[in-house]
């Protein structure tokens, strides 16, 4: 009978500190200012999204470091056709939050170097393969980054 007594209360401790500490990662909101939503100050996604114009940057900067022959992931992103072939599957890895991989949670602190996409970026991506996924004028594609091949991360 105190077996199963001490089995309940630990249960309910577990609960109730489990509780306490979700409670205190939210953020507070100060006294002085009110509870309202902050407005965004970003501005508005463009009315038509393009690869060439706005997924190309993103996918640049974000993706083809690793998605590149001879590096760690397991296919290219380096141009229209490489990332179209994919593209549900990109906004639904982005939107996820599993690519790029970046395990740190939001809310404690900020890192340099993040691999981290901004939330415009994900909405972007999200867009551009909701509106069928349109290449754009070749006058706006971006230059591909140039990679070093091999080790990355500087002398071990």
């Amino acid at each position: 009978m105190n077996t199963r007594r001490d089995i309940v209360f630990s249960a309910l401790t577990f609960l109730l500190l489990s509780f306490c500490t979700g409670l205190q990662a939210d953020e507070a909101v100060p006294a002085n200012e009110p509870a309202a939503e902050k407005v965004k100050t970003e501005k508005a996604l463009p009315e038509k999204v393009t690869f060439t114009e706005h997924i190309a940057p993103i996918v640049f900067n974000n993706c083809s470091s690793c998605h590149r022959a001879g590096e760690v992931a397991p296919f290219d992103l380096l141009n229209y056709r490489d990332v179209r072939k994919r593209g549900r599957m990109i906004a639904r890895v982005t939107k996820s939050r599993y690519m790029p991989p970046w395990h740190p949670v939001p809310g404690h602190g900020d890192f340099s170097d993040s691999r981290r996409l901004e939330d415009r970026d994900v909405e972007l991506i999200a867009k551009w393969v909701k509106t069928d996924m349109e290449e754009g004028p070749a006058s706006k594609l971006p230059k591909l980054p140039e990679f070093s091949d091999g080790w990355q991360l500087g002398k071990p």
